[in-house]
């Protein structure tokens, strides 16, 4: 016999929960940070399962649905980000999603309207303000866009992706200085992002007027 969390358990069962936990455990790994196959395999048995909160249900149809967008299933994505968000109405993160896929259909007012709501049940959420922000730039008002990458830096000032947005929108209005400051703060906080701004670090030294 041995204990579990101050349980008794006889050997023979132990064995058996231990490999099924291990098991669930990667599975909620795949689901959410596995490969697009493994993403829809992994989430789609959690779901299957039926063991999960609804809270978790709504995660895991998040990530599916983000999975069929990346392999251009949009009918899928859809459905499952207007599952996620039906299971669990105070979901950001679904909102968020929902935007970003309306976002690049062009329903513009459909996304801002999901990044809104999103914003509503949690203000302290960078990504929709950043899905705000790329909605203002293919709108090309770069002020809005600004302002809204902005306010995702003051939320999560790690965030080095809201310094590329905000410094591309730098760029375009030929601003360089602060274009370089952002692209700047950015490689420092993720070097991934070192090799696609090289091109543009060449570009803004060769047009800055010193």
């Amino acid at each position: 016999m041995r204990m579990l969390k101050g349980i008794v358990v006889p050997a023979l069962i132990l064995a058996n929960l231990l490999p099924t936990a291990a098991q669930h455990s990667q599975q909620w790994k795949d689901c959410e940070n596995g490969s697009d196959e493994k993403q829809i395999e992994a989430c789609s048995a959690i779901i299957q399962a039926g063991r999960e909160t609804k809270k978790n249900l709504a995660r895991a149809y998040s990530h599916r649905g983000t999975a069929y967008s990346h392999k251009g299933d949009r009918e899928r994505a859809s459905k499952d980000y207007d599952e996620a968000i039906r299971l669990d109405p105070k979901s950001s993160f679904a909102y968020v999603l929902r935007g970003n896929q309306q976002k690049d259909r062009g329903n513009v007012n459909e996304a801002m309207s999901n990044y809104n709501q999103a914003l509503k049940i949690d203000p302290n959420y960078a990504d929709p303000h950043i899905g705000l922000g790329n909605v203002y730039s293919n709108k090309k008002d770069s002020d809005h866009a600004i302002a809204e990458f902005t306010k995702a830096i003051r939320i999560d000032p790690q965030y080095a992706l809201a310094y590329v947005n905000r410094g591309n929108e730098y760029y375009k209005n030929k601003d360089f200085d602060n274009a370089i400051c952002d692209y700047s703060a950015a490689i420092r906080l993720n070097d991934q992002h070192a090799r696609c701004l090289r091109q543009s670090w060449q570009l803004l030294f060769s047009e800055r007027r010193f």
